[in-house]
């Protein structure tokens, strides 16, 4: 639970020229489970949003209370703080007269640490594939349709990680990793990785999960860092291993060198050795050459990823129900390793962010839980889902092959977009998540 305020310095031409936030965090009876020492969600510096404010004053709190110890999840403090600022982001453009759109357009970055921003381009995409600016077609005399913007913008993690790689005398290659796969799909990224490294198919590449007794380090599954880290880890090893084991291919061929061409060592005039017939011929079980493990430190890279998503939703006016029709999500990504992984990491983010805007409410009573119980604690299901369109803009990353996160991403703005669209359709603000039909009809009572 996290209670934000914000005060903002607009001009009358709609610049943002200033922005004062508090955010304090309900950390329950304990400081555990945060993912930093001082106990307070990184989200809290997010209040600037993506957008080109010359003057930010930022404080955040957390607050021991008499309740249940929180943890941290996907994003951390990150999705409330975007909810806060997209909601406050239209409630500016509308003090001023502005279309939110054309509000978001003057303030948007577009310049960043690594010159042209793609914040500008994922907010018109996102604009025009949710229609922005059509009528707006009902499907019932007390039903009236909203739409809403919201953007965010995140880093690619960083961290420590190993990456063990041995090339096996049949040709096969075994990875040993000590990656947690808690659903993500990051085991089969990296044996994605050592396949193109190594010039193999996917099926060749042996997986060993391994243990600490194995492996030394690694930094875990989180902050949208494991594909970067796990990846560049992998490389590195690959690369060192073809290092080690070119004097052999040198000499299979009888010449003094040889280089890597994708799929074997080549030497001049067209000659060259695969892999397989390398390991077939000169690899032994045990072999010191054909094993490397190298631990690789990622270190933080300025580059940020964008996002912005719209959604169009249905609000009965006499009942409250609000029914989302459908929901774009635009982001850069860069290279995308795992297309079946990386879609399924933007379905998880949108319906987890779903939950949190219209469902997800954990009620509690002199510090106990009183919906213990997920018949009364509402998670949505597929069928409450609407049409998904996904869209993705290139741009490189700093992750392995220009690779970018995509982890958190999806679920960070999507409550900000599905408030705005519900305040759009009711005309008055919302203030307060979950939407229940309950606070539209008090907003509805408050706008009479």
């Amino acid at each position: 639970p996290v209670l934000v305020t914000l005060k903002s310095g607009v001009k009358r031409d709609g610049s943002i020229v200033a922005r004062e936030s508090r955010v304090i965090f309900n950390s329950g009876a304990y400081g555990s489970f945060k993912p930093v020492p001082d106990g307070v969600l990184n989200g809290s510096d997010h209040t600037g949003g993506p957008y080109d404010i010359p003057n930010l004053r930022m404080e955040a709190f957390s607050v021991y209370t008499n309740n249940p110890p929180c943890g941290y999840m996907r994003g951390p403090g990150h999705p409330q703080v975007a909810f806060s600022v997209e909601a406050h982001m239209d409630l500016l453009a509308r003090e001023l007269g502005m279309d939110a759109l054309e509000f978001r357009r003057k303030n948007v970055v577009r310049q960043d640490a690594e010159g042209e921003a793609m914040a500008p381009k994922t907010l018109d995409t996102a604009a025009q594939a949710i229609g922005w600016g059509t009528p707006k077609v009902t499907s019932a005399p007390s039903k009236r349709v909203g739409r809403g913007l919201a953007m965010a913008t995140r880093h690619t993690g960083i961290g420590e990680g190993t990456s063990d790689v041995t090339l096996n005398p049949d040709g096969t290659v075994t990875v040993l990793s000590g990656l947690p796969d808690n659903g993500t799909g990051s085991l089969t990224v990296v044996v994605q990785v050592v396949a193109q490294e190594m010039g193999v198919p996917v099926e060749r590449v042996r997986l060993v999960r391994a243990d600490t007794d194995q492996l030394p380090t690694d930094s875990g599954s989180g902050a949208s860092r494991v594909t970067n880290v796990a990846g560049h880890a992998a490389i590195a090893a690959c690369s060192q291993l073809k290092e080690q084991l070119a004097p052999r291919a040198a000499a299979m061929l009888g010449v003094d060198s040889v280089k890597w061409d994708g799929i074997g060592w080549a030497a001049e005039g067209a000659r060259r050795v695969a892999l397989e017939d390398l390991a077939v011929e000169m690899v032994k079980p045990g072999d010191p050459d054909a094993h490397v493990q190298v631990i690789l430190a990622q270190k933080a890279s300025p580059d940020k990823g964008y996002c912005t998503q719209a959604v169009e939703v249905e609000v009965d006016v006499e009942t409250g129900e609000v029914r989302v029709r459908k929901i774009v999500t635009v982001q850069d990504t860069g290279t995308i390793i795992n297309p079946l992984g990386h879609q399924s990491q933007i379905d998880g983010g949108v319906s987890q962010g779903f939950g949190l805007a219209l469902t997800e409410e954990l009620l509690l009573e002199d510090g106990r839980v009183t919906n213990a119980h997920l018949s009364d604690y509402k998670i949505p299901s597929i069928a409450d889902m609407p049409e998904l369109e996904t869209i993705h803009l290139y741009s490189e990353g700093p992750g392995p092959y220009n690779a970018r996160a995509i982890g958190e991403m999806p679920y960070v703005p999507i409550a900000g977009a599905i408030t705005n669209a519900v305040a759009d359709a009711i005309g008055t603000p919302i203030m307060e998540i979950p939407i229940t039909a309950e606070r539209v009809l008090q907003g509805l009572e408050g706008r009479e």
